[in-house]
């Protein structure tokens, strides 16, 4: 896809053996094409989006991200996905797009 002018790797948190509850980041994709613009207010219907904190990242329609997964971009970002949104079946313009919320590593 043209268009997706970004990459990002895309990391999941994994329960540790024997460990009981605690998990830790795993890196699942590197190099994943991708596109981040940051989240404009008419973005979601309750309008709770934060300028600069916010923001969408588009990606192929057979990409293997999930809500609770984590963004590392290009361009220095880190991000975790809030909620994913699935047109893979939309013709000319499938595609997945992601809610993503700006964190800390």
């Amino acid at each position: 896809m043209e268009l997706l002018v970004h990459t990002t790797s895309i990391a999941r948190k994994e329960r540790v053996e024997q460990k009981g509850l605690t998990a830790t980041w795993v890196n699942k994709y590197d190099n994943v094409k991708c596109y981040v613009t940051p989240a404009q207010v008419g973005d979601t219907l309750n309008q709770n989006v934060i300028i600069g904190k916010d923001y969408n990242v588009f990606f192929e329609p057979n990409t293997d991200v999930k809500q609770g997964d984590k963004l590392t971009t290009s361009t220095g970002l880190v991000l975790l996905v809030n909620g994913v949104a699935d047109y893979k079946d939309v013709p000319i313009v499938g595609h997945i797009e992601t809610s993503c919320s700006t964190i800390g590593d």
